[in-house]
């Protein structure tokens, strides 16, 4: 800030967090391959063919920012954006993409932190970047907070245009008074990860000092000039002993894909208020790193011995990419999860209509974040689930997995990202938003698609599940058990966060430092799994957002192809040839769907036919009629629940009423229908405390009795079903009407519609003799034995009967 008073705080913020900038740099770096699986889906996006540009910058002659101290450099990059991806988005000028680590107490920075860009040849792309002095290193992130040193404004297209792929611009600062800002320096190589690698293992001993030591290599560019690739963390130095530096791999292109490249290596002291200070250098060619490998080295400084370096380890080996995978046939089968939850309640001054049918937040991080990941779908089809919601037709049931489609065991949507937000719109009007935030079913479901598949050599398959809130959760250690579970499995778990909440328990999910742990297990969960996205915070800058999708995904996947021995099919390598191969096939596709002349329909998963099949069996074991479950299930129930089936069934049984006459052979006292059921039960594989309340077992005294208690006790006989008690409030609540999903529900009427009789515990038909039976399922208690021998259907609701039971007097 120009003052000593200013540098002092710096110093004391530095000492707080005595490797604040390298931490701060670690965790803000995303991996190679994310990287470049961002450029890629948003080369497809923009339909361009483009090439990935890795730019290096140092600073030469800055100006000294504080009175009694050099400046602690930093440089943030920025990019124009030229296309618009969602008319949803207002972007400034230039989106931000990426900043380099800080180098303290220097006026001569030369800066390892590299930027990855994509650049089209036919196109004009402008870069911005900008140079701070860092005074507030608890946010450095935050650069208001910074004093700007200047800017430089260029194109890519001078960069790689220039005779020797650099330009220098002098840094500009229109508000200041300075004469001279320094110097900026861009180096461009085109950027290919390739196969080979080389990796590093490093010590060293012998060195004086007492302080933190780190490792530093640079090689030599065609420009004559030395050029850092990798600094590493510091660490306490052993004088006695050897100190091991944290093994690390570097591609070749780092080397400019040159063996016999010149590398430099450096031990520099490191101090938490001072910077580095260089204890000795030594140099060699990289093939002479790699020729030996095992041997010690001698580090010089001025010409005198000062220590020496073992180079433990220097191998090159083949190394697979994310990419090199999926160019390869690797498929990636998406998977969808919506919050219905009652936080999406739009405000009071708009209407649900507008509120769905508009752009909401929901609509516009569908179509960004799954507009990203659709690339990498290997089929044209995703399933599509919702949590939090109360279902049709009576909107009483409560569920945390159901599929937006209608039918649970097809919850394909198949096509664009259009027919999803259809299916969205669609869903979100014909439920009754609840909750709570539940996310454990969500992902039982999701792993239950990794575990039916069968993953190997030749069927290399990974699943990412995209789940879209707004909340915070409210079964984290359940969803911890379900992670602790889908460790073992080929999958994934980006959770996207939607609003102005802070998402702190969601956060916590994303274990990067931390691991989770099973409190129901004693155990914890070995792998990071998840990656969070604060949406807001991304929402305007596509380049980000895409890096933020694929932060961590092609690390779990390479992790699990690893551990499984499982490897690119043979005869198509991570080229510049694959890229432009898989952006053309890419591109085609996306027009073809487009215009709905493109779908690929895929085998239906076989765990989706063993749930139907078993969901069938455990409703006849309960009793209910075979002809009438299959005509349910195939015109789609949309999660499995015995409880909803039974709502079913009743609005079934309003719309086919009995015909036929019935005998008296088919009546049967309550006390012998009991038993039965309660053996069906015992004998069937649901658990009884999840249907006791909906199903008619009686012990000694049951909801039928109660119900016909109150009869007597009310001046005014309203007729019910034992499945609901409903007053006449709600039944005028339950009378509104709600749009449809895509399964088609009529007549959605409520389940007890009162009934005016003056008279107590009479019969409904004849008004004279007393109520003597109960319909099933209905439950109603309404009949006398002749009325019922007359009409042989529910005198309340007219729906058919398969069952009475005769009430003991």
């Amino acid at each position: 800030m120009g003052s000593g008073q200013g540098k002092q705080k710096k110093k004391n913020a530095q000492q707080k967090k005595p490797i604040a900038s390298s931490q701060e740099t670690k965790a803000h770096r995303y991996d190679d391959d994310a990287i470049d699986t961002a450029n890629l889906a948003i080369a497809i996006q923009k339909e361009d063919l483009t090439t990935n540009i890795e730019l290096f910058v140092h600073c030469e002659n800055l100006p000294k920012m504080d009175a009694f101290s050099l400046t602690d450099p930093m440089i943030a990059a920025y990019k124009d954006v030229e296309y618009i991806f969602d008319l949803f988005l207002q972007r400034d000028k230039y989106v931000f993409i990426d900043r380099t680590e800080v180098l303290p107490e220097t006026l001569n920075p030369k800066f390892v932190k590299t930027f990855i860009v994509s650049y089209n040849f036919e196109k004009k792309q402008k870069l911005r970047f900008e140079i701070y002095d860092i005074d507030d290193f608890d946010c450095i992130d935050n650069f208001e907070k910074q004093e700007i040193i200047g800017y430089v404004e260029c194109e890519i297209h001078d960069i790689v245009c220039a005779p020797t792929q650099s330009i220098s611009r002098t840094i500009i600062n229109k508000k200041s008074n300075r004469k001279r800002n320094g110097i900026l320096h861009i180096r461009g190589a085109e950027y290919d990860m390739g196969a080979n690698k080389i990796l590093f293992q490093i010590g060293a001993q012998q060195f004086s000092t007492r302080s933190e030591i780190m490792l530093r290599m640079s090689y030599f560019t065609d420009n004559k000039d030395w050029m850092p690739i990798y600094a590493s963390e510091p660490i306490k130095n052993q004088r006695k002993q050897m100190v091991e530096f944290v093994e690390f791999a570097l591609p070749l292109s780092k080397f400019g894909n040159n063996e016999q490249a010149s590398v430099r290596i450096e031990i520099e002291e490191y101090n938490k208020t001072k910077g580095t200070f260089q204890l000795g250098e030594c140099e060699m060619t990289l093939q002479g790193m790699l020729d030996n490998s095992g041997k010690f080295l001698r580090m010089m400084k001025n010409g005198i011995l000062t220590g020496q370096v073992k180079l433990l380890k220097v191998v090159q080996h083949s190394r697979y990419s994310f990419l090199q995978y999926i160019y390869s046939g690797s498929k990636i089968q998406l998977i969808m999860a919506l919050d219905f939850t009652n936080s999406n309640q739009p405000s009071n001054n708009q209407s649900l209509q507008n509120a769905f049918d508009g752009k909401n937040e929901y609509i516009k991080a569908i179509s960004q974040v799954m507009g990203i990941l659709q690339y990498f779908n290997n089929e044209n089809r995703i399933p599509i689930y919702g949590f939090g919601a109360k279902l049709p037709p009576y909107y009483n049931i409560v569920s945390h997995c159901f599929a937006c489609t209608g039918n649970i065991f097809e919850p394909f949507v198949y096509g664009s990202i259009d027919e999803v937000l259809t299916v969205y719109r669609e869903t979100i009007k014909a439920v009754t938003l609840h909750g709570p935030t539940v996310f454990s079913q969500i992902i039982d479901q999701a792993i239950k698609y990794a575990e039916n598949e069968k993953i190997d050599q030749q069927n290399q398959k990974y699943y990412i599940l995209t789940i879209f809130t707004d909340g915070s959760i409210n079964d984290i250690h359940a969803t911890i058990d379900q992670l602790l579970r889908a460790q073992q499995y080929p999958i994934s778990i980006i959770i996207v966060g939607i609003g102005s909440d802070d998402f702190t328990n969601i956060r916590a999910l994303d274990a990067d430092d931390t691991q989770l742990y099973s409190r129901n297990k004693n155990e914890n969960v070995q792998k990071d799994l998840v990656q969070f996205i604060d949406f807001k915070k991304v929402q305007d800058n596509q380049e980000l957002l895409a890096r933020e999708i694929f932060a961590e995904i092609p690390r779990q996947f390479l992790d699990y192809m690893d551990k499984n021995k499982i490897y690119p099919a043979k005869g198509k390598k991570n080229s510049k040839a694959a890229t432009n191969e898989f952006i053309h096939s890419k591109i085609e596709e996306k027009r073809k769907l487009k215009k709905k002349e493109f779908l690929q329909i895929g085998k239906m998963p076989s765990f989706l036919k063993k749930q139907r099949d078993d969901f069938i069996n455990s409703l006849m074991v309960l009793g209910y009629d075979l002809s009438i479950v299959q005509q349910i299930i195939n015109e789609g129930i949309p999660a499995i629940d015995v409880n909803l089936v039974i709502e079913y069934v009743s609005e079934y049984s309003k719309q086919n009423p009995l015909q036929t006459k019935r005998t008296p052979k088919q009546i049967s006292n309550r006390s012998e229908i009991a038993p039965q059921i309660l053996e069906q039960l015992k004998q069937s594989d649901i658990k009884e405390s999840k249907v006791n309340h909906r199903i008619f077992c009686i012990k000694q005294k049951n909801k039928l009795d109660e119900l016909i208690h109150m009869k007597k006790e009310k001046s005014q006989l309203v007729t019910s079903n034992f499945l609901y008690n409903l007053t006449n409030q709600e039944t005028k609540k339950k009378e509104e009407v709600k749009p449809q999903m895509r399964r088609k529900y009529v007549n959605l009427q409520p389940i007890l519609p009162p009934v005016n009789n003056t008279q107590q515990n009479l019969c409904l038909g004849c008004q004279e003799n007393q109520i003597e039976v109960i319909f099933m399922p209905c439950g109603h208690a309404c009949s006398c034995m002749e009325c019922f021998y007359e009409t042989q259907a529910c005198i309340s609701c007219k729906s058919k009967v398969q069952m009475i039971a005769k009430i003991q007097k």
